[in-house]
Formats: C-alpha cells, sequence, structure tokens
C-alpha cells in the first residue's frame, strides 16, 4: 500500500458510511480521485494533505514527504523524502511535548503575593 492509501485509509473509519464516497466528501475530493488514489494513478496533493492533516491530527508536511517518497523516481530521493518525513515526525512529536510541558508549568505558576506570604494558588483547579 502506497503513502497516498495508507492516509485515504486512516480517514475510512471517521466517515459516517466508511465509503470512498464519505471519504471524498470529508476530504472536499471527487469520488473519481478516491478511485484513482486506490489505483495508484495519482497521490495526494498538498491542498489534499491539508485536509488529510488536520483531519488526521498529522503535520501535513509528514504527508507530503512520505507521499514523495513513494513518488520519487531515483531510489536515493525516496529514501531522502522517506528520511525527511520520519525527521518531520519526529519535531513534531517534540513540538508537542515541549508545549505541554511549557502549559502545566504555566498551570502550576504560583501567584507573586501568595508566593511572598509563603503559599501558593493552585491555578489548575
Amino acid at each position: 500500500m502506497n503513502s497516498t492509501n495508507y492516509y485515504i485509509e486512516l480517514i475510512r473509519p471517521l466517515t459516517d458510511k466508511k465509503s470512498d464516497y464519505a471519504i471524498a466528501k470529508k476530504l472536499g475530493v471527487s469520488r473519481t480521485t478516491i478511485s484513482k488514489y486506490k489505483l495508484e494513478k495519482m497521490s495526494l496533493d498538498g491542498d489534499t494533505a491539508l485536509t488529510v492533516g488536520a483531519i488526521l491530527g498529522i503535520n501535513p508536511l509528514v504527508i507530503i514527504a512520505h507521499v514523495k517518497s513513494n513518488n520519487a523516481p531515483k531510489i536515493e530521493n525516496q529514501q531522502r523524502w522517506k528520511s525527511l518525513g520520519d525527521q518531520l515526525k519526529n519535531m513534531t512529536k517534540m513540538v508537542g511535548i515541549v508545549t505541554a510541558v511549557i502549559f502545566l508549568n504555566i498551570m502550576q505558576v504560583p501567584d507573586s503575593k501568595a508566593q511572598t506570604k509563603g503559599y501558593a494558588i493552585n491555578l489548575g483547579a
């Protein structure tokens, strides 16, 4: 299964009827486009990758890189695209972790007046 079909199949369970038509409607493309994806006659374009990324919560650049890795004519370029996609995926995970840590730390910052009196207010409650 190529990358385009992989991402399309990840969307299938998120549709009401789980049909190709339902996937096409969710992505804003035609049923014919979905058929072309499945037959590997066509790959996700950038705009559709943006939509897929939004639906799945995946960085669309990761999707584009993985799709490009399937379509690159030279093996060395396939490997480069795949490596880039993997790096982007790891960076996206790290950004998420760092964001969560910062958010949690912000939620635990004590009130300055309370701190001077020796007690803190829990902002998370």
